[in-house]
């Protein structure tokens, strides 16, 4: 049986108006094609300067206030590298 270590980041807001939804995203997962960016309803998201293991850009979530955890960007993601809650 293989044992897989998967990396997942869960993003927090820290804002005065608490967030109606947030993403995990699973770093080790992402090609950094941006569809999670193009598909966002609120703008929500955008790709940052953070990289992953093996060079790709990254998405980040830079409004987290405006996060409703729809999912599109987990349903446009080819890879199942981000979920929206």
């Amino acid at each position: 049986m293989t044992t897989y270590k998967v990396n997942i980041t869960k993003y927090i807001t820290s804002s005065d108006k608490p967030a109606k939804g947030t993403i995990y995203l699973n770093e080790d997962f992402c090609k950094g094609c941006a569809f999670c960016v193009l598909f966002c309803p609120v703008s929500a998201l955008a790709m940052k300067g953070k990289l992953n293991k093996k060079g790709y850009h990254l998405p980040d979530l830079v409004k987290p206030s405006k996060c409703t955890g729809c999912d599109l960007c987990g349903f446009h993601c080819p890879n199942f590298a981000i979920v929206g809650v």
